[in-house]
């Protein structure tokens, strides 16, 4: 029950978000006919959004500062951290990804997969499911007595489903920057090599 250790980053994260995040979402059209000034606007406020991001990161690991061991007893704060950890990593490749000649190489291939899913998975999975272990028996106890069944089980859902996700993520990754390598250069075609149109 430790408020946050200063709210002015996340004042600025909000406001941050508020006013920029809807021109981060044409970064993906970038190789699409799109003009040009919407392009860079794209451009500018993913990599802009690297500043709230850390600023909320920042904010919330700050709070967490000398209280690292109730991350082992609290259920609903571990998925919380995790989901905190992979919002850091969907804004990081996020914003890789809206650099034009990174992006370029990764269009139309895994990557976007990749980066869809650790998004779906990581960050929105494990915010749920602090609800489902935080909220659900709260509202519960109102009518009656509810707990859960296993303190085990939440930790090896948790950690099975960071594996997972993380090894999804890691394959699709990877597999889009070796796609992204074959296309606009030459391809192999059944031992010939033929330029792509």
């Amino acid at each position: 029950r430790r408020p946050l250790v200063c709210a002015t980053p996340a004042l600025i994260a909000f406001c941050f978000l508020a006013f920029s995040y809807s021109g981060v979402g044409t970064h993906h059209f970038l190789q699409a006919p799109v003009p040009e000034w919407l392009k860079t606007i794209a451009v500018i406020c993913s990599l802009g959004l690297l500043i709230p991001v850390f600023a909320f990161v920042i904010n919330v690991f700050m709070t967490m500062r000398g209280s690292w061991r109730a991350l082992y007893y609290s259920i609903p704060l571990r998925f919380v951290m995790t989901g905190a950890i992979f919002y850091l990593l969907v804004a990081i490749q996020g914003s890789t990804q809206a650099l034009r000649g990174f992006n370029a190489f990764i269009h139309f291939t895994n990557w976007s997969v990749a980066h869809a899913h650790l998004a779906l998975l990581g960050f929105v999975g494990f915010t749920c499911m602090v609800l489902i272990y935080y909220v659900v028996p709260r509202l519960c106890s109102l009518t009656g007595q509810c707990l859960l069944y296993s303190a085990r089980l939440p930790r090896i859902h948790g950690g099975l489903t960071a594996v997972g996700a993380l090894g999804f993520v890691r394959g699709r990754s990877a597999a889009g920057r070796t796609s992204g390598g074959g296309r606009g250069g030459r391809l192999r075609t059944g031992g010939r090599h033929a330029r792509r149109p």
